[in-house]
Order: C-alpha cells, then structure tokens, then sequence
C-alpha cells in the first residue's frame, strides 16, 4: 500500500512539474515568434503593457523584419491595443479584437502597410494569452521605465588626449596600488586592467603594450619601448600573450591616468575625407570618429555615443559637450553606407538612432531553474557595507559580486539572475521576488545597470526573469544611444581589487549589428591572456568587473553587449532564448566580422604606408649623415695635407740653410734702456720759526669723591680739591626742537607753569618768579 502511494505521489509531482514547465512555456518560452510573410521573415518580440484601462489593454511590441534575399534585418515597433478578459477561475487572459494603432519601421516606410496586414493576420490566428499575474507585473515594469529619467546621464567631457602616433591610454582606477606577484620578487600594480609589474631591485616599471614590453623609470615617467627585458619578464611574458594578430606592435607611446580619460588617436597627421551630401570632413587614418564641420571650422567627436566640440585637433584642444539636440543638422545627412554611418545611432530623429532605440527595449527572457542555480560570494574580510546615497540600500564594497541589503535581507545578483540570502554569507538561493525600493538606485550608483532586470513571475520549479540592454550599459540619452551612465566610481582596493565599470577609457563605439564594442579592440587590455597569479583570493580576476555584470568580455572575438547572460550558466539551469536566433546571429556576427576586417585590413596598409614613409625618412636621414661625414673627412684631409705641406717646406729651407752656411737670426730679448740723469741739487733752507702763545696755567682742579662706595664701610677716599678749569669758547646756541614731555605729578610744586625737556634729557620745571629747578629724569634724589 506504501509503495503504491509513493509511486502515486512521484507521478502526480512529476505531471504537476510538468503542467508547471508547459504553463511556463505557454507564457515565455512562445516568445520571440517567427513570421514567416511575402515580405521576409519578421520577429515579434514579448509585448510590454502599457495599460490596462476598462477591459482594454494597450501594448508596444518590438518587431524585425529581415527582406528576403538579405542577411541582415531592420528593427520596427508596433503599438496596438486589444479587448482583454481575464478568465477568474485559470486567471488567465486572453486578447481579442487586436487593433495596431501605428507602426513605425524607420528604415522601410513603404512596406509598413504589408507589414501591418501580415502582423494583423497572425495576431488573429494566435491570440496573445497572458496570466493576470504576468499583467501586473509587466504594467509595474514599465512603470518603473517611465519612471527613469533619460536626461540625468553624465554627459560632462572627460580628460580628452589627441596623438598622432600610436598610443596607448592606461587607466589607473586611483593612486597605483602594488601587490606581491606569486612567485616572484615583481610587484603589480592591481587596479588597473593593463599588466603594470615593478621590479623592487632596479625600480624600472614595465608595462605590457599590444605585442611590445615598455619601461619607465617611474609609473607616471616617460615610457619608452624595450626589446630586451630581464629573464623573470620573459618567464611572465610566455602567459602574457596577445591573442589576434595586429597593429599592437607599432605602439610608441603610453599614457597614464588616474581620472576618467579617453584618447582620440590618428595614424599620422590627420587625412580628411569628405562625406557625400553633407558639409562633414571625417578622419580617415584612425579608428575614432573624429570629424570637421566646414561651415564652422569646428572639430565633432564621437566618444561612448557623448558628442563633444573643440576648435582645433591637438594636444592642448579643449573639449565642450553638446546635446544630441544641438548637433548640426547635417550628421543626419551621413549616408548608410557611409563608413561613419555607424554615428547615426547617436544622432537624434535619424533612422538609425530610431532603430536603436526600439531596438534598446527588446528583453532577453529566460526560465531559471530554482535548484540548479546556485551562487557562491567571497569577500576580501569580513563584509564591508556601504549606503547608496538617496536611497535606504547598503551595498558591499568588498566583493565582485553586486550584493546589496534591503532592511534584514540581502539580494545579490550575478549574470542576470536574482539571489536571495538571510546573512551576506549564504546559503543563497534563487529570488522570487525583489524589493520595488531595488528599482530606484539613482543613476550615479554603481549599480544602476541592476534596475534592468526583472522577475516576471515563478513556479515551484523555476523563475520566469529578463533583463533589457541597460543591463549591460546601453542606454537612452535624449533620444540617442550612449554607452555607460557617465559616472566615475572609485572601486575597493584590498588585499584584492574589485572596480566599476569605466564609461571611457576603452573606445566603445556602437555597431547597428553587434552593439557596443571597443573601437580599438587591439589596444584593449582584455585580449591579453588569463592574467598574473598574484596569490590574492581565488575570487580574483584581473579583469574583474570593469565592464560591467559580464565576467570574461571578448575571448570570444565578439562585442559583450548584445551577448546573452543566461548562456553561461549552461542549459541545465537556464531555458529560454535571446533575442536573436541562430541564423540572424551568424549572419550578423559575419557582417560585423568582415567589417573589421576592412578595417584591420585598412589599418593594415595605413601602418605599411606609414612605414614605408618611415623608412624613406630613415634613407634620407642616414644619407645626410654619410654626406656630412664624407665632407667633415675631406675637410679633415686637406687641413692635414696642409699641414703636412708646411712641414716639408720648412724641413727643406732649414736644409737649405744650413747648405749655404748662413747663421741663422737668433732673436735675443732686448735690454732696457738706461738713462742717466743728475740728481737734483739739494738746497739748506732754515726750519721756519713757530711762535707758540703763553702757556696759561690754571689751578688744579677740584676732585671729588666717587659716587660709588668704597669695600671698607666708612671709608671715601682722600678728598682732593681740584679747581674747575676754564676754557673761554665763543657761545653758541643750539636750537632743538622741543619735546612735550610728560608731566610727572609730585616732581613739582604747586602752581608750576609747564615743562620743557632739554638736550641733556633734563626736565625744567618753571616756577612762578622765574625761577625754576631741572629734575633729571629716571633719577630723582
């Protein structure tokens, strides 16, 4: 009887799996469908709720409508509007009456009434059915997207450097920070996504560029390439290798930053080209978008879809933003198959920005399974929180992950999946649900990008979740694409360093096939090899997070953007698709692919022209130098066949003198002359006679006794009188100015007329009568 039981009750929870995994289906799995139409193939991505007012539901659906005979497909969006009725048993709903309001494919405006005849017609076949849970929460979605404000990005411009040879930008997130290098006696510099090692015994830095080893003697020196570097380099540089071929190794110069930077770089003085239809002159010979306004004689460039202006292109430009709204109206003119068309996904009401932005809002949905993802999070210590400003969640700053707590709770969140857990230790498990006070982190936090993802709903077995591109950073500037929230974020530096993503920095241009991807993928630190084991917590990787919830961007060869998250937990844990297929994302991948090879090709001949230019300047520099020793060697020559010549000339009039005996002139020094003269004759004169007045003999004069004190008591001394001698000496007056001194009160008597201070630091006091007495002053006896 047990075992029939038990047999009753693995059937009934395998069926109720089941029905759960259909039901699940049924409401996520269905979407995106493909239309097959006379048109071409089109995609209909899940339609999102606008609102739900009086039985009528109103829906925005993002479409892509591939032509046949092409490869590559157009994006579109459809508003409509249907009678929904919710069945109050199933909870279910269903759609009746699909209406489409407007459709809107920028690209193709003629065939958008086929295109809406073939959508109307598989919309009545195939009514969409939604469950009233899946309603509610798709209506808060999109409240929480009207919410967000699209003007509240940093568009301010960062440190812009120009060069015209190649260079390499390295970013330093912060004063550099060293780090022991296991195994060795090098130190690295951690927060930084380029190799920077230090050798404490000579204090010389390197930094591994491209293909290339440069040295400096101080991290913020001048750099300079090397070709010979110490053997403990070398043992390092074998898993430090540069995976594709190219142009890194004509790299000349590195340039060090602790701030937000970015680097606009040409190939040589800049080549201008003009673009058909417009008034625009574009930098050929570089991989930025750099172009000239000729009307206004002003420089426009590109950098993470942020237009900025200058008035000249040097190292000393200074740059000024401009709004999307403020850029000439001419960019709108590039042509599509321009080779710059690629900046009309930042140009406002252009078709390409339009495509962008439908394209912008197309989730990627998936089935998580509850018991098979699982999630591990290790922290450099003890967990360390910190405040998101304007908002009541805490953040954990020492960390990889994105771990935040919400009152007693802690949400963390890893390759678009949601992870709940009562401790920041663990055990974690897979969210059902997330906290709406998630969904209000401002634009400058770090972890803005975790506003995009979203729960859909949950069975006892999975969880319904999707994310939109902001996941990944790509969002809407008033009307325009941009690349990053434009906000610099200092990241944790410990035993282990974990950093934020970088808005600039990394070159990231946008691709209509691919999506964000770095313009000067050579250059990009993230294709050198697995890193240095620097002995730091396993949790360690050298890339870590900078750009964003994605751990391992481009080993594949493809941009990270519009790659989907869910595929690397593997198809056990996670069911579902993105939103493009198989077919759309090969022919997409091989479009983009042979579009950079054109462009590596490109550059490839830039770099031989400019190193044929090189060479030839080389030629004609060691040619110069060969004339120039060439004539400092004649010069030399004749100056020592002269010299020569003079010495033999001498040698043969000395031989020849000697032949006809003639003395030769011996120059003797000349004697002084001496002149004898009488002395002078000497004259007797008497002395003159000095008659001296009488002698005047006066008395002796008075002696007093001393006013000091002899030793013995009693005793002054003999007391000697010595009369006053009297010289007789005209009078003269001296005048000075006189000083009112102040009055002394008790040194005078009563009815004193004044005071009057005397040459001799005397004070008068007159009296009445004439007569007065003097007080010296400071001493009074």
């Amino acid at each position: 009887m047990k075992k029939s039981r038990t047999k009753i009750i693995i059937i009934l929870s395998f069926l109720l799996s089941f029905i759960t995994i259909v039901h699940a289906e049924k409401l996520s799995l269905d979407w995106p469908k493909m239309i097959d139409s006379s048109l071409g193939k089109i995609t209909a991505y899940q339609p999102q709720a606008l609102s739900f007012e009086n039985g009528i539901l109103r829906l925005n659906m993002a479409i892509a409508l591939k032509p046949t005979g092409k490869t590559v497909d157009t994006f579109g969006s459809i508003k409509a509007q249907c009678q929904f009725t919710i069945d109050p048993q199933t909870k279910e709903g269903q759609c009746k009456d699909f209406t489409i309001s407007s459709i809107d494919v920028p690209s193709m405006v003629i065939m958008t009434n086929q295109l809406q005849n073939a959508m109307l017609k598989y919309m009545h076949k195939n009514p969409l059915r939604l469950s009233q849970e899946m309603l509610d929460i798709n209506l808060e979605i999109t409240s929480i997207q009207q919410s967000k404000s699209t003007s509240s990005f940093n568009v301010k411009p960062p440190k812009i450097y120009y060069s015209d040879v190649p260079t390499i930008l390295v970013s330093i997130d912060g004063q550099p920070q060293l780090r022991k290098v296991k195994d060795s006696d090098l130190m690295r510099v951690i927060n930084t996504a380029f190799i920077i090692l230090n050798d404490p015994q000579t204090g010389q830095y390197y930094l591994r560029a491209g293909n290339r080893w440069m040295m400096a003697s101080g991290i913020f020196a001048d750099w300079f390439v090397v070709t010979d570097v110490p053997n403990k380099i070398k043992k390092i540089q074998t898993s430090v290798t540069s995976k594709p071929k190219s142009d890194s190794d004509f790299i000349e110069k590195a340039i060090l930053t602790t701030e937000p930077a970015a680097l606009l770089q040409s190939d040589g003085k800049p080549e201008f080209t003009p673009i058909k239809g417009t008034d625009l002159l574009y930098v050929e010979n570089t991989d930025d978008n750099i172009f000239m306004h000729i009307k206004t004689q002003q420089y426009y460039a590109l950098l993470s879809g942020r237009w900025y202006r200058s008035n000249n292109l040097n190292k000393k430009s200074i740059w000024t933003s401009v709004e999307p709204h403020a850029l000439p109206k001419t960019f709108a003119n590039i042509p599509d198959d321009s080779a710059k068309a690629n900046v009309l996904a930042s140009v406002v009401n252009s078709k390409k920005a339009k495509e962008a932005v439908i394209q912008n809002s197309v989730p990627t949905t998936a089935i998580v399974d509850r018991k098979k993802a699982t999630l591990k999070v290790d922290y450099d210590g003890e967990p360390q929180f910190k405040p998101i400003k304007g908002t009541k969640i805490k953040y954990a700053a020492n960390t990889k992950k994105a771990v935040l707590r919400v009152g007693n709770r802690y949400y963390a969140n890893t390759n678009a999946v949601w992870f709940v857990a009562g401790n920041p230790i663990g055990p974690w498990t897979v969210a059902v649900s997330v906290p709406r006070l998630i969904y209000t982190i401002p634009v400058a936090s770090p972890y803005y990008y975790l506003t995009f993802n979203y729960i859909y709903g949950y069975d006892p077995f999975s969880v319904y979740s999707a994310y939109f591109p902001g996941y990944f950073g790509s969002y809407i500037y008033n009307g325009a694409l941009i690349y990053g929230t434009g906000f610099y974020n200092r990241g944790w530096i410990g035993n282990a360093y974990y950093g934020y993503p970088f808005t600039y920095g990394l070159g990231f241009n946008y691709n209509p096939y691919l999506g964000w991807y770095p313009a000067s993928y050579y250059l990009n630190p993230f294709w050198f090899g697995a890193g240095l084991s620097l002995g730091l917590p396993p949790n360690f990787f050298w890339y870590n997070s900078w750009l964003g919830p994605l751990g391992y961007p481009l080993f594949a060869g493809f941009p990270f953007a519009y790659l989907n998250f869910y595929n690397s937990w593997g198809w056990n844990v996670i069911q579902g698709r993105t939103f493009f297929y198989l077919p759309n994302l090969l022919a997409r991948s091989n479009l983009f692919r042979n579009q950079l090879q054109q462009q590596v090709l490109k550059s490839d001949q830039r770099r031989q022209k400019r190193a044929e230019i090189k060479s030839a300047k080389n030629k004609a520099r060691v040619d110069k130098r060969k004339k120039a020793r060439a004539e400092r060697d004649r010069k030399r020559r004749v100056e020592k066949d002269r010299k020569r010549k003079a010495e033999r000339d001498r040698k043969r009039k000395v031989a020849r003198d000697r032949k006809r005996k003639k003395p030769q002139r011996v120059q003797r020094r000349k004697k002084p002359r001496t002149v004898h003269r009488k002395p002078p004759r000497r004259v007797h004169r008497r002395p003159p006679v000095v008659v001296l007045p009488p002698r005047r003999v006066h008395p002796p004069r008075r002696v007093y006794p001393p006013r000091h004190r002899h030793p013995e008591p009693g005793y002054h001394g003999p007391r000697v009188v010595i009369p006053r001698r009297r010289i007789y000496t005209p009078r003269r007056r001296i005048y000075t100015p006189r000083r009112r001194a102040p009055v002394y009160r008790g040194h005078h008597q009563e009815g004193n007329r004044g005071t009057v201070i005397t040459p001799k630091r005397r004070v008068i006091i007159r009296q009445k009568g004439g007569h007065h007495r003097s007080i010296r002053r400071g001493r009074h006896r």
